[in-house]
């Protein structure tokens, strides 16, 4: 009697860790099917969103759509805290908290100061030629630039004196720190004195500097295509610490003249792409990780690059996002006290739809790679458009503040 009691109490337990153990394969596999599911809403998101509305009201604050909600990193799956609807700004629920030193930016900028200049820091596709176009030709001042084309546009933007330029861009000073000079480059150029050589003496200047972000995604593919075409800034110095990198540092990805006819494949595969978040290493202080002689894919040095981009986006005079034309005007306007002529969203190209109808014709394992080749380059944007719609909104609750 005791020896079959034994056997049953036996019997019991068995059936008891069998039990258990079919549990925890359900949980697992209905875990794994939620993470699955949020992964393919995530791609739905991102392949059918068209952008946001252009012009925002008082009351509404359109934000960066949830399409990057939840994105791989490398080979880890990261869920964003964050909940970024496209309703109204008060339910948002922001990842970061901003200062009223970050949000407020407001300069008394005429082209007469005998210190302020305006510098742009232009990104490659990114907008910035539109942008930049508009900045010499689109904004009401006593004293415009004076524009020619022959064959290239280049405008001179003085003061009223004649003696003093306000604006240092492509269209204005030409590449006068490199063609598309970074951060990096802007502000070592400066302090070396270029701005001296280039006006013939010296004065006190105040550099107010801004630049144009981009969806990251968009941005990566449109420089992918523009370079299979045969586009290449093969002349870019890249200047880090008074050098430009060795063919060792930075080795080209290509032989030839350019990389035109590039596959996909072989424009992700090449560690030594600049396209690859570019926009966090052209905003980063690159002297913090040695220059070029960095490896660019060291976690420590990605964790460098991002928050030096993230601080400096923060001390800038302003920044823009292409996707949001109208709202972007709004703040220019506000901070540097200038208007344009025409809205800026009435000039807006319609390239958007290009690239994200390549984009959306890839295979499923090709995004995923452009996704995780530039994470910093997604995280970088999160981050811009929360402060950009925070300093949004506080204009807006400025102007509603002075109509009272």
């Amino acid at each position: 009697m005791i020896e079959r009691m034994k056997v049953l109490k036996g019997m019991v337990l068995c059936l008891t860790i069998l039990c258990i153990c079919v549990i925890i394969i359900l949980m697992n596999t209905s875990s794994s099917s939620v993470t699955s599911a949020s992964v393919k809403m995530s791609e739905k998101q991102y392949k059918t969103a068209n952008g946001h509305s252009d012009m925002l009201n008082d009351s509404t604050v359109s934000i960066i759509d949830a399409k990057y909600a939840h994105m791989k990193y490398g080979t880890t799956l990261v869920a964003a805290q964050t909940n970024i609807p496209q309703s109204h700004s008060s339910h948002h629920v922001s990842n970061y908290t901003f200062t009223a030193q970050d949000l407020h930016r407001h300069y008394a900028f005429s082209p007469d100061s005998a210190h302020d200049v305006l510098v742009f820091i232009h990104m490659q596709k990114t907008g910035g030629t539109t942008f930049g176009k508009n900045l010499v030709k689109n904004l009401d001042l006593k004293t415009p630039c004076k524009c020619k084309k022959n064959p290239k546009l280049r405008c001179s933007c003085y003061n009223s004196g004649g003696d003093r330029q306000w604006l240092f861009s492509r269209y204005s000073t030409g590449w006068m720190c490199g063609l598309h000079a970074d951060f990096t480059e802007w502000t070592e150029c400066l302090a070396d004195g270029e701005a001296d050589r280039l006006e013939g003496f010296h004065r006190d200047r105040r550099y107010l500097m801004f630049t144009i972000l981009r969806d990251p995604i968009d941005r990566y593919v449109s420089e992918y295509l523009h370079t299979a075409r045969g586009a290449t800034w093969s002349g870019a110095k890249l200047r880090c610490n008074g050098k430009s990198p060795t063919d060792i540092e930075l080795p080209f990805c290509y032989t030839g003249e350019s990389w035109e006819g590039v596959l996909l494949d072989e424009f992700l595969d090449c560690p030594h792409n600049l396209a690859t978040n570019r926009q966090t290493r052209m905003l980063a202080n690159l002297s913090l990780v040695n220059c070029y002689s960095a490896n660019f894919t060291h976690s420590q040095t990605q964790d460098i690059l991002l928050q030096s981009a993230k601080n400096n986006l923060l001390q800038l005079s302003h920044f823009s996002l292409k996707e949001y034309p109208a709202e972007s005007q709004v703040l220019f306007e506000h901070i540097f006290n200038v208007k344009f002529v025409q809205p800026l969203d009435d000039l807006k190209p319609n390239t958007i739809h290009d690239t994200r109808d390549y984009f959306n014709s890839l295979k499923t394992n090709i995004q995923e790679k452009i996704y995780s080749a530039n994470s910093l380059d997604i995280e970088l944007y999160k981050f811009a458009s929360e402060l950009f719609f925070a300093r949004y909104k506080y204009v807006l609750n400025l102007r509603r503040q002075n109509s009272l």
